[in-house]
């Protein structure tokens, strides 16, 4: 691991519809093409997640606060370092 969690994804989408992976060392100093988009997925509930994600900086203190907050709700975010958009998976439980 060597100080990274381990991402659900992290990778580049080209705009066009393709995305590439790459190493979650390399998103810090991705600075992408016109038209390209980072995306790490991590897991929040992971500590190494969590820790990278404060010791990283890579992500401004507002940002922080929605990836590290106990409670989430649906919602975007856009500021001058970029976008956040908090989802939530389908609830597949019967009933539901």
């Amino acid at each position: 691991m060597n100080g990274y969690p381990d991402p659900l994804y992290c990778g580049v989408f080209d705009g066009r519809g393709g995305a590439r992976p790459i190493e979650l060392k390399d998103a810090q100093q991705w600075r992408g093409a016109s038209g390209e988009t980072l995306w790490v997925h991590l897991d929040a509930t992971d500590e190494s997640s969590r820790r990278w994600l404060t010791q990283s900086g890579t992500a401004g203190e507002s940002i922080l606060d929605v990836l590290l907050a106990n409670e989430t709700r649906p919602r975007s975010l856009v500021t001058d370092e970029g976008m956040l958009v908090v989802l939530r998976g389908v609830n597949m439980n019967p009933g539901a």
